[in-house]
């Protein structure tokens, strides 16, 4: 592993999910992590091929998100970036079809205890789950042209000897920012480095993604991302010196929240309703958050 590498500070340092990460740097602390997660991998390779050649020979618009993809395309290797599960977006003509897809590809829809779920999971023995998701959030009234341009974005980039349909690095950027803000910022912090990494492999996405943001009312999110990255890990390139721009309450806030939360100073269940709370675009859905989901 070259430098500049991004590294995790204090706040990250410790995370399971970075041990594959750290064991590039030959830390042999993590390079017992770093080999089981490798064979685990390995053992899912064909499957998850095979589900991949499937959508695109049934020409399904969609887009695999986070997980494998950042792993293949901004990783040194695509073992260094552990994932639980495969994150998909279809076009939403087309969920009905990809349901069909997955169930004659042998996955079997597991039924969801969340009240207002924002995706399926569908599950095969001894292959990753596929997480078929339909919504970017429920606690967030996100613009939903968001989602159809996330997945007209879609382009291919190799896997093996075939193909991955990812969005574009713009798009890819955004939607990593929202699923990191629906979990309050506080899930590992994988999303930060996705970040950093992304803007390593294609200068200016983070000045794109922030103009993006802006558009769809999201730019106090887009500011505390910028924030909490910088608590979690090492920009041996800059990319977040001039982020953010936005010194208005919200972003430092909520960012003192996260930090606060992921170092134990904060119990995490009110750290969390307090920063979705901050993080919702206006006083009247921050209002109608608490009457529904608080």
């Amino acid at each position: 592993m070259t430098s500049p590498w991004p590294a995790p500070l204090a706040a990250a340092a410790d995370h399971p999910h970075l041990q594959a990460y750290r064991a590039l740097t030959s830390d042999p602390v993590s390079a017992e992590a770093a080999t089981s997660w490798k064979f685990r991998l390995l053992l899912r390779w064909e499957g998850l091929t095979r589900l991949l050649d499937a959508l695109e020979a049934a020409r399904l618009p969609h887009v695999v998100v986070k997980g494998i993809a950042a792993a293949l395309e901004l990783y040194p290797t695509p073992f260094a970036r552990p994932f639980s599960d495969v994150d998909l977006f279809v076009a939403p003509e087309a969920y009905g079809a990809a349901v069909d897809l997955l169930v004659a590809q042998g996955y079997n829809p597991t039924p969801s205890g969340i009240r207002d779920p924002i995706h399926r999971t569908f599950r095969k023995e001894d292959q990753l789950p596929v997480e078929l998701h339909f919504k970017t959030s429920r606690d967030f009234q996100d613009d939903p042209r968001f989602l159809r341009a996330l997945v007209a974005s879609g382009d291919r980039i190799p896997m093996g000897e075939g193909f991955l349909r990812r969005p574009d690095p713009v798009h890819h950027t955004v939607y990593i920012l929202l699923h990191a803000r629906n979990h309050s910022f506080l899930n590992a912090p994988m999303w930060a480095l996705d970040l950093l990494l992304m803007e390593r492999r294609h200068r200016g996405t983070l000045d794109a993604a922030r103009a993006l943001c802006e558009h769809h009312g999201w730019g106090p999110v887009f500011n505390t991302a910028m924030l909490v990255a910088g608590r979690l890990f090492s920009d041996p390139l800059g990319a977040l010196k001039t982020h953010p721009r936005d010194l208005t309450l919200i972003p430092h806030a909520t960012a003192a929240l996260v930090s606060a939360a992921m170092q134990g100073r904060l119990p995490h269940f009110p750290s969390t309703v307090a920063i979705r709370l901050f993080l919702q675009n206006s006083w009247k859905e921050r209002v109608l958050w608490l009457l529904t989901r608080a």
